[in-house]
């Protein structure tokens, strides 16, 4: 019988997978674990799913490091996706606060994203009515 330690920790994992568009994960014999990509609709584009393997020092580096936010502003957030973070954060042990922790998220992603958003931007910029 699983701890709730792991009980808890495959909820998380679980979620994550969710929100990151794919289904719960399948163990083969060997315990491999093969995460399946969830079936969209006919009508959605198909949305690819970029995944890097990191090791915990780069991710550690790279999103658990303080940062001090100076404008602050509120925003919303799915109650389920704010838990999942509280609960990375706190597992972790981790001295960040939530607020750096997702600024550090957003950051990383836009900046993995920049050209792939830059392009969608163009592409969607209107073209000026007077030449």
């Amino acid at each position: 019988m699983p701890t709730i330690e792991e009980q808890r920790n495959k909820a998380i994992a679980e979620q994550i997978r969710k929100m990151a568009g794919m289904e719960p994960e399948e163990t083969s014999q060997s315990n491999t674990v093969i995460p399946k990509q969830k079936t969209e609709k006919p009508k959605e584009k198909a949305q690819e799913i970029v995944s890097q393997i990191v090791d915990f020092e780069t991710y550690t580096e790279t999103f658990l490091n303080p940062c001090i936010i100076e404008n602050r502003v509120s925003f919303s957030l799915n109650r389920e996706t704010l838990d999942v973070f509280r609960h990375i954060l706190h597992d972790l042990r981790s001295k960040i606060t939530l607020s750096a922790y997702i600024e550090n998220v957003l950051r990383e992603h836009l900046s993995r994203h920049k050209d792939t958003i830059g392009k969608g931007i163009e592409k969607n910029r209107r073209k000026p009515i007077i030449p």
